[in-house]
């Protein structure tokens, strides 16, 4: 339903259908990552953020708020909607 969270925006992580396969695998991930919707802060869109291709997180543009670093950014996105 449209405008409702699902449990993958809170834990879970990607069903890679046992794929080896580095392509499907990103491919896999990143549609699940992309399918989380995060919750906004000080009526703003948080923003995706990465230091590094191993190092993701997410930060509120207005008040900084953030959540600790993340080896994946989909990891970084539950957390930021669970209020780590």
């Amino acid at each position: 339903m449209n405008g409702q969270m699902s449990l993958t925006d809170y834990i879970g992580k990607p069903d890679y259908h046992g794929s080896n396969d580095e392509i499907a695998r990103y491919s896999i991930e990143n549609r699940f990552t992309n399918a989380i919707q995060m919750f906004k802060c000080c009526n703003e869109d948080p923003k995706e953020m990465f230091r590094s291709c191993h190092e993701y997180f997410v930060k509120c543009p207005v008040c900084g708020k953030q959540t600790k670093m993340f080896r994946h950014l989909y990891e970084a996105k539950q957390s930021w909607n669970k209020g780590e």
